[in-house]
């Protein structure tokens, strides 16, 4: 059951098992759309974008100097699938869970209505949101080519500079994240 204070829903797709090497990007394309329906069909304050956190998630981001500074999680997305013997298709289940509106009980949450200059509704939001997919995900099933110009306009993590450490002699180095 759905909190009132979320949209949370369950999408079933029937991919085509003839497409079964696509099956790992239906995530990040529910991702892509997600982010567009929240930048391009709310009224986010000025400054403030939704981005993509890799692997599955959309936070709320203020732009500072070209780069993403989260504020906090507004959306979750979790896939699951079975093939289906008869049918020769998969039962792609994509659950999502969008914080839209302010909940007292939950004031640890980030909720995309406290961002917002005008309120949401949240049945037009959902079907924009599964009008946007629908068409994503039938031309990407018509192309072999992933939308990362799509991926990356969206995507949290372009340009920035990460600190790791090198096992094998210890020493800390940085780079700048590029892409996938």
């Amino acid at each position: 059951i759905s909190s009132p204070a979320c949209l949370q829903f369950t999408l079933k797709v029937e991919h085509p098992s003839r497409a079964a090497h696509k099956l790992p990007c239906v995530q990040f394309l529910m991702a892509i759309v997600l982010a567009q329906c929240i930048n391009l069909s709310t009224s986010l304050r000025p400054g403030l974008s939704a981005r993509i956190k890799w692997p599955n998630d959309i936070y709320l981001t203020n732009t500072e100097e070209s780069l993403f500074v989260p504020i906090g999680k507004i959306s979750g997305i979790l896939v699951n699938c079975v093939n289906s013997v008869k049918r020769d298709v998969y039962h792609v289940l994509i659950g999502v869970g969008v914080n839209l509106f302010s909940d007292p009980s939950q004031s640890n949450i980030t909720h995309l209505s406290d961002h917002l200059s005008s309120p949401v509704n949240k049945d037009e939001f959902l079907a924009e949101l599964t009008i946007r997919f629908r068409n994503l995900y039938s031309q990407f099933l018509l192309t072999d080519e992933f939308p990362f110009s799509d991926y990356y306009s969206y995507w949290l993590h372009s340009n920035q500079i990460v600190q790791f450490e090198d096992s094998e002699n210890g020493n800390d180095s940085t780079c700048r994240i590029r892409g996938i």
